[in-house]
């Protein structure tokens, strides 16, 4: 298979338009539950019954591209929740320009991707599993 290469700045981040970002395949590397995060959640009060991190690759480029963040599901609720503080890229983004839109913005702009369409529905659903097998190894 061959893989196409991208570009990495020595700050680590590869350096990409949204178009070129969305345009990448991605699948999920990983989904876990984690207690220890939910303790943190509700160590800043937030009612949070179920928390851990999920992670996307596009391994068909090099280097490869993740995607990843801390969810959280608060008591009495049924929805995901995650906040840009709680997304992790090593995605830059750039304009049309090829200015980047530093780390703050690019990193907003994984997590309103992350948080829509098919990837809100991936999420929920790998999120839903991973409960669910927590609960029968309980």
């Amino acid at each position: 298979m061959k893989r196409t290469m991208l570009t990495q700045q020595g700050d680590g981040y590869v350096r990409l338009t949204l178009p070129a970002f969305c345009a990448l395949r991605f699948h999920q590397l990983m989904c876990l539950w984690d207690s220890d995060l939910l303790a943190d959640f509700w160590d800043a009060g937030i009612p949070a019954v179920n928390a851990g991190y999920y992670e996307l690759v596009c391994d068909d480029v090099q280097p490869v591209v993740s995607v990843g963040c801390a969810w959280y599901v608060t008591a009495g609720q049924g929805d995901i929740r995650i906040g840009p503080a709680d997304v992790n890229t090593n995605v830059m983004l750039l304009d049309t320009r090829g200015i980047d839109y530093g780390a703050q913005c690019s990193r907003e702009a994984v997590q309103d991707w992350l948080s829509s369409g098919i990837r809100r529905d991936a999420l929920e659903a790998a999120v839903n599993r991973e409960v669910e097998l927590r609960r029968a190894s309980v």
